[in-house]
């Protein structure tokens, strides 16, 4: 007899099957960049990663103006670069906006709102601009009250002179109110007024808990300056009948005074004062529809410097307010009653940039300015922990950690500087005035330029763009190089492979675009090459591979290279790894792709770039492996994951050849080695008419 097989091809009840695909690997990218600079707002020392100019504007603002030079406008340099990056290709970057280091943020009081503690207390409520800087210059804030009265009969009740109290419906019907709301009761002229806060119903009652209760002194008009009288609340009778119940809301106004007038920068609208204590207990207080949040929860939180979406781009919750709101209680104290507005509140203090002078120390962070390459991580990992309660890095160093970038710029880090106005007794202070090249000492931008590229190397997947003053011909380009490669953190004595200065390269000259800010009178603008070669770096990247050198492209938006260099300049320049920029008839390209590196392994920025491609495979791959039990097979499956992914790069043209090896270390580790010969560009090929007889050409290559 046959056996029988029993197959069951359905499903067994109460079982779901949900059959997915394995995920696909993500591909590796290494066109993302990052840029610090100066902004007219926007978080410091925070990256935020942004995807077109709009969204930049959106957070950072647009044009800053720094100083003047001969009466033209001298522009921050970090909306520039931003834009030539996505109109010359790139996808996505990351912004750190830096500023001087008295930077602030201006802070106002809101008009008619005040904290009221239990024990009497009285504070205003203040609140900040969203980020530090003279960009609120002008802002004003008004409040309106919103009064909606409620249909309640009943009485208001307290137990002791320290209880909170209780509303009790005549009717035992629902209370059109939710917990948190704000009531004002009138209990007749000889009572003061009581502004109270719904706490919730007490249970197996028709009772409606109060939380905290402010008594105002009697016969106050709502549209003074109220004033609290905590000695009226302990005399109030121990039950009242109410005369009359408000449920109380209120409107936030911010405008901006400009040269062209007032203009609404933002309206929040129906806010509740106080935030709910807890959730009702039955059908007794019943929500009301239109809950609109309490105005802390409109603003900007108090501390996080990263936008939030739906949440106010003007206004930031001051901490010491929002911890006395948490246990007080906020009331309208002189607020304009319906249908008018406060009078606007100008700021207690004024936002400042603190850019009255270049603050060229701010690209960096201070604890980490002089770190070298092999504590540079060790340090910044101190500073993130318990030593900084803040947890942040500044300048540059705040992109340590934004795993993604591959490329970093401070297009604001080559300014010459400024200095104040000269004192006019007649007249106000002017903007600050564009210091004289002459005097320009590089000191301080050889120091972020080391830490950059310290930075770079120290992480080992970075690229820094490097540039110089707008100002330097040849021999100084010459000097600032030599005076950079120098140094002892970022000098090639190492062995081959592990020189910082393969980890940057830089471009030269400068480049005139055209001016799109109607404050210029100039038609050009002189602007650093860094944003257009970032640009064309990751276009470059995704369209053909990190391997391949970003030179000989066209450059999109420059008209016009600054200073113009002789045939001796650019032979001198070219032979010392800089990437010169040409231009010819219609276009302005690239010569070359050099680091500054003296390793010639490690010249082209194109290797560089493809063994940081190589670096950041092996860490994804290697995460597959790491609890793996260690045997032959293991190991066979290891190389065989790295033969496949580097024969597809070399199928690709990354290699000439490429090895996979895999051992056991001494202390049982897996060591796996991956040996690679990258291609390198042609730079230069050579093509040579030779007249070998009597009308005879010859051709020759080489």
């Amino acid at each position: 007899m046959a056996a029988s097989t029993l197959t069951f091809s359905g499903r067994l009840p109460g079982v779901d099957v949900a059959a997915a695909p394995p995920a696909a690997d993500l591909p590796l990218r290494l066109d993302v960049a990052a840029f610090v600079g100066f902004a007219p707002l926007g978080p410091l020392d925070l990256p935020v990663a942004v995807e077109d100019v709009n969204q930049f504007t959106a957070v950072f603002g647009g044009e800053l103006v720094l100083a003047t030079d001969a009466g033209v406008p001298v522009y921050a340099r970090l909306a520039g670069a931003v834009r030539a990056f996505f109109d010359n290709g790139g996808r996505r970057c990351h912004v750190v906006r830096v500023a001087g280091p008295g930077a602030r943020p201006a802070r106002w009081t809101v008009p008619g709102l005040r904290i009221w503690q239990p024990d009497g207390t009285v504070t205003g409520a203040v609140v900040e601009a969203a980020w530090p800087g003279a960009w609120s210059a002008g802002i004003q804030l008004a409040t309106q009250l919103l009064s909606r009265p409620l249909a309640l009969t009943g009485s208001y009740r307290r137990s002791t002179p320290t209880a909170p109290g209780q509303f009790l419906p005549a009717t035992g019907a629902p209370v059109p109110v939710q917990p948190g709301d704000l009531l004002r009761f009138t209990f007749g002229p000889d009572h003061p007024a009581l502004y109270t806060r719904v706490r919730g119903q007490l249970p197996g009652t028709a009772a409606v808990a109060m939380d905290i209760e402010m008594p105002y002194t009697a016969g106050s008009d709502p549209a003074a300056e109220d004033r609290p009288d905590p000695g009226a609340l302990a005399a109030l009778p121990a039950e009242l009948p109410v005369v009359s119940a408000e449920l109380l809301r209120m409107d936030l106004v911010i405008r901006q005074l400009g040269p062209d007038g007032s203009r609404l920068l933002d309206r929040q609208t129906d806010l509740a004062f106080n935030a709910a204590a807890s959730p009702a207990g039955s059908a007794v207080v019943r929500p009301v529809p239109t809950v609109r949040p309490v105005w802390t929860d409109v603003l900007q939180p108090a501390d996080d410097q990263a936008p939030v979406s739906g949440r106010s781009t003007v206004l930031r919750a001051d901490p010491e307010s929002l911890s006395a709101v948490t246990t007080g209680l906020v009331v309208p104290v002189g607020m304009s009653p319906p249908g008018a507005v406060t009078e606007p509140a100008d700021p207690d203090v004024d936002g400042t940039d603190d850019l009255g002078t270049f603050p060229v120390r701010s690209f960096t962070d201070p604890a980490l300015a002089t770190a070298t390459v092999y504590t540079l991580t060790e340090d910044a990992a101190q500073l993130t922990g318990p030593a900084r309660p803040s947890g942040r890095l500044a300048g540059v160093h705040a992109l340590l950690d934004v795993d993604e970038v591959a490329l970093v710029a401070v297009p604001d880090a080559t300014h010459l500087g400024w200095s104040p106005a000269p004192a006019d007794p007649d007249t106000a202070a002017g903007p600050p005035v564009l210091d004289d090249p002459a005097g320009y000492d590089e000191a301080a931008l050889l120091d972020v330029q080391s830490a950059l590229v310290t930075m770079c190397a120290a992480r080992g997947d970075l690229v820094a763009l490097l540039g110089v003053p707008a100002h330097y011909d040849a021999d100084l380009v010459l000097g600032w190089q030599q005076r950079l490669t120098t140094r002892g953190p970022l000098s090639d004595a190492g062995t081959s492979g592990t020189s910082p200065l393969s980890y940057a390269a830089y471009w030269h000259p400068w480049l005139r675009v055209l001016e799109n800010d109607p404050r210029s009178t100039a038609p050009l603008r002189t602007v650093p090459p860094d944003g257009t070669v970032a640009g064309t770096i990751a276009a470059r990247e995704r369209d053909r591979g990190a391997w391949i050198a970003p030179a000989n492209l066209p450059l999109r938006g420059p008209v016009q290279l600054v200073p113009a260099l002789t045939g001796t300049d650019t032979a001198k320049l070219f032979d010392a790894h800089a990437n010169l920029l040409r231009q010819r008839p219609g276009t302005i390209t690239a010569l070359s792709a050099h680091t500054l590196s003296a390793d010639p392994a490690l010249l082209q920025l194109s290797v560089r770039r493809l063994l940081i491609l190589l670096r950041r495979t092996a860490l994804a791959e290697g995460a597959r492996y790491t609890f793996e039990t260690d045997n032959d097979r293991f190991r066979q499956l290891v190389r065989a994951r790295f033969e496949r992914v580097l024969a597809a790069l070399a199928a690709q043209g990354a290699f000439e050849d490429y090895r996979v090896a895999t051992a056991e270390g001494d202390d049982g580790t897996v060591i796996i080695t991956l040996q690679v010969a990258p291609t390198s560009p042609v730079e230069f090929i050579t093509v040579s008419l030779v007249r070998s007889g009597e009308g005879l050409l010859d051709v020759r290559e080489g």
